[in-house]
């Protein structure tokens, strides 16, 4: 007890006054707004410290909830360097991982097989296979294996459209708008001629960027297309 408690307050030292009020405050909500790597995770990983210490609270009473598996695992191994194996007695857990707990747990009530979120590279292995029988006309084929960049690009803009509720349709009539001509013109003028040059007149459309904006855009349609079939094969 007396480690812990002398490894506790050397964690505590480090803290600013914000995090120590975040710590100290063992009762009652707490609301951390910081930037990514400021500390939010060893705020967190303290306060339960904090609250062992300070408190008879059984450590499997204590429910601590993260976003990612990243993340708890980062709590798990802040606080098992402080508690040891007592630390395997916290509930951490993503979102995700706690709910098919439950489920697992009372099957009788939810009639479902246990169910897991799928990792990263069968994540890739889905989005590559559905890139692999794409027919040769689809601007977004083409046959270089696993192209990250291309998995990379296809999950910003399905996680764009699940954020702002847009659907394929949606995106195909926004396209269509920039299309045309007067209202390109207007919002894109980097892609227009900046003076007369070879027969083209200033303020008219530069053909090369004309073309590779399109074809940009022609390929975002796709990948806004595959967002349904991606989620029904993801079930």
């Amino acid at each position: 007890m007396q480690r812990f408690e002398d490894q506790f307050i050397e964690l505590y030292n480090h803290l600013n006054r914000g995090q120590k009020q975040a710590v100290d405050a063992i009762n009652g909500p707490v609301m951390a707004i910081a930037g990514p790597g400021t500390g939010k995770t060893q705020i967190l990983a303290t306060r339960i410290l904090n609250i062992l210490r300070k408190t008879d609270t059984n450590p499997k009473n204590i429910l601590c909830l993260t976003y990612t598996e990243a993340g708890a695992t980062a709590m798990r191994q802040r606080l098992s360097k402080f508690m040891g194996t007592e630390s395997y007695k916290v509930n951490i857990y993503t979102f995700h991982g706690l709910c098919n707990r439950l489920i697992s747990d009372r099957q009788d009530l939810y009639g479902k097989r246990e169910l897991r979120v799928m990792d990263d590279l069968e994540r890739m292995q889905l989005i590559q296979s559905m890139l692999d029988d794409l027919p040769h006309s689809n601007p977004l084929k083409d046959y270089q294996s696993y192209n990250t960049n291309k998995h990379k690009q296809l999950s910003e803009v399905w996680g764009i459209m699940r954020d702002e509720k847009l659907h394929a349709k949606d995106i195909e009539q926004m396209i269509e708008k920039c299309q045309d001509e007067d209202y390109f013109k207007v919002h894109f003028p980097d892609a227009l001629y900046k003076r007369n040059y070879k027969g083209k007149v200033k303020g008219d459309i530069n053909p090369n960027d004309w073309k590779k904006l399109m074809g940009g855009w022609e390929m975002l349609i796709e990948a806004a297309r595959l967002l349904k079939p991606y989620q029904e094969k993801k079930k």
